[in-house]
């Protein structure tokens, strides 16, 4: 019955005008999408958002939107406030879920083998929870000097999050290593990140051992990749929502949208001890967020995360804080105070895409998360502002969820990309604050407990706290190229000190450290 009503409101007009729209039942059993006429642009998508539906994706010129309807009350309230919309013909959940199987049988490797057994690990069919799970393990079994395998919690329906480390000395907490995450799949129906990570995981162990250095490979080398792993501790995540993946969902298993689900500095909520900049609780059990996101804030918590980002798909664009802000006004440049290194890291990674700098809907590929469109409770915002972590969204394919047999050409899309804005950590200023050793004189080096816990600023920024790790001391501050020095600014001991230097193209990356 709902799928009829849906096809009429589809055939009867291009779009059809709120007073004729026909009631819809919308149920819990599915998903709804509607396509919705915005012709005053933001102030109209500003409207949406305040009726509480989910905006995804506006598109060119914002006078048209997708939205997710939960209701049948929200379906009325459009019609209330004259907006015209058609409902976008999305095959049911189940029916999604059932093409990815077909996709994975039409492509002969149901069991995710090569005919030939030449090569365990395929790419064009989409690896669903055990399939996902059994390549991690196989990488795991053969590459375990260089990889450690974990889970960090379990979603509602007891899926285990899994992640899996890339280091020279997986498991320890290495001095002078800075800490690099990237996260895929957290709406379960956005499935081309979940597939780039699983290919990252696997090229980048084989690419370590392989018997050949071909510097005509680029940022692909041997060296390059062994430089990456021997220097920095790689956590890859292909799935934050494995729940919604299997029910072929953008949500999770309780129906709510993840990236809408984080605390947010504009609507909150804030903790008991939150300062506004940056301060956090280390540990959040049962504070009623959603499962994975409190697994996810907790593990975030216990480590040091310096850069990261998070795949989407819908668009093809690098998003960058702030997603939200204090008016609620779409079209808004909301920039951070980083603003300017943020811009940088984006487009790092779109120069480097086959497609993504080439965009006709946003400049240079890239854009500012309020200036598309608001949202609130996203990931990205709550990684910068509570954590100190720079992250940017990465829109990496228009269709959703397209069919096995493209995926591989989304790889060759991306994978010099994923490369090029990992190796970012490596750039900004970096050091140790550590005590100094008043019995004779001499610096103290090298051993675990010798670091000081030390909070790092730059003047003139009140967006963007660090802290040191609290067992080396190692600290890193990713800062654009400017003309202008900065001004580095460290407390420990009840004490200050300042650095004042520069950074710039010939020179992306400054070492200096403090003693105490």
């Amino acid at each position: 019955m709902i799928l009829s009503l849906l096809f009429l409101l589809f055939i009867s007009s291009p779009f059809i005008h709120c007073s004729k729209n026909i009631p819809v039942e919308i149920t819990k059993d599915d998903e709804y999408l509607v396509q919705i006429q915005t012709p005053r642009g933001n102030a109209d998508l500003d409207i949406l958002v305040k009726l509480g539906l989910n905006i995804d994706h506006p598109r060119g010129d914002k006078t048209l939107t997708q939205a997710y309807i939960d209701s049948s009350d929200q379906l009325q309230k459009l019609t209330d406030l004259g907006f015209s919309y058609l409902p976008v013909s999305l095959p049911t959940r189940h029916a999604r879920a059932e093409s990815w199987r077909r996709d994975e049988n039409e492509s002969g490797f149901t069991t995710r083998q090569d005919p030939k057994g030449t090569n365990p690990w395929v790419w064009n069919i989409h690896h669903n929870y055990n399939l996902m799970v059994q390549l991690l393990q196989e990488v795991h079994s053969k590459y375990p000097n260089i990889t450690r395998l974990f889970s960090i919690g379990q979603s509602i329906q007891g899926r285990d999050l899994w992640m899996i480390e890339l280091s020279d000395n997986p498991g320890v907490n290495e001095p002078g290593e800075p800490e690099f995450k990237y996260v895929a799949n957290m709406h379960g129906d956005e499935v081309v990140g979940r597939e780039l990570v699983l290919h990252l995981i696997v090229e980048m162990c084989e690419t370590y051992y392989s018997d050949r250095e071909n510097p005509a490979d680029g940022l692909w080398s041997r060296s390059n990749i062994r430089r990456l792993i021997d220097n920095t501790d790689i956590f890859l995540m292909p799935t934050m929502n494995p729940d919604g993946y299997e029910r072929a969902s953008r949500y999770n298993a309780n129906n709510k949208d993840l990236n809408r689900s984080f605390p947010d500095r504009v609507d909150g909520p804030l903790d008991e001890h939150d300062d506004g900049q940056g301060s956090d609780d280390d540990y959040h059990d049962n504070d009623g967020f959603e499962k994975e996101v409190m697994v996810m804030m907790n593990w975030i918590s216990s480590k040091n995360f310096i850069l990261s980002a998070n795949f989407h798909g819908g668009e093809v664009v690098a998003n960058y804080p702030w997603d939200g802000n204090f008016p609620h006004i779409s079209g808004l440049y909301t920039g951070t105070q980083d603003d300017e290194l943020f811009k940088n890291l984006a487009l790092t990674y779109s120069r480097s895409h086959s497609s993504m700098y080439k965009s006709r809907a946003f400049t240079n590929g890239i854009t500012n998360g309020a200036e598309w469109y608001v949202l609130y409770g996203g990931m990205q915002d709550w990684n910068y502002w509570k954590k100190g972590c720079f992250e940017l969204t990465l829109e990496v394919s228009t269709i959703k969820t397209p069919r096995a047999t493209s995926l591989p050409a989304y790889w060759e899309e991306n994978r010099v990309s994923l490369i090029a804005y990992m190796q970012l950590v490596h750039t900004g200023i970096k050091g140790f604050v550590r005590r100094q050793n008043d019995a004779n004189g001499e610096n103290d080096f090298g051993h675990a407990g010798d670091g000081l816990d030390a909070v790092i600023t730059i003047e003139g920024n009140k967006d963007h706290v660090l802290r040191t790790d609290p067992e080396w001391g190692d600290y890193y501050r990713l800062l654009a190229p400017r003309s202008t020095p900065y001004k580095l600014i460290v407390s420990a001991l009840g004490r200050n000190q300042t650095y004042e230097f520069y950074i710039t193209e010939q020179q992306p990356l400054v070492v200096h450290d403090f003693y105490f």
